[in-house]
């Protein structure tokens, strides 16, 4: 069995790191199996309501976190 790849586990699941920098891509490259299942059952949460709103906090053009509404 190979290593695992959470990169590419979590592009086949629809979630887009465009973007992301560097730094941060890193982390969600060290994921486990675990970590990524929690993600992208969050994101199929998030897709099937109706009434959520996601907005990227910014601060001297870096990424410093994500409000769901």
């Amino acid at each position: 069995m190979g290593q695992y790849d959470a990169l590419s586990a979590l592009q086949d699941a629809g979630v887009s790191l465009a973007g992301v920098p560097e730094e941060q891509q890193a982390v969600f490259a060290s994921l486990t199996r675990d970590e990524v299942s929690v993600l992208t059952s969050v994101k199929g949460r998030l897709d099937g309501a109706t009434e959520v709103a996601a907005h990227v906090l910014e601060e001297e053009g870096r990424h410093v976190g994500i409000i769901i509404h």
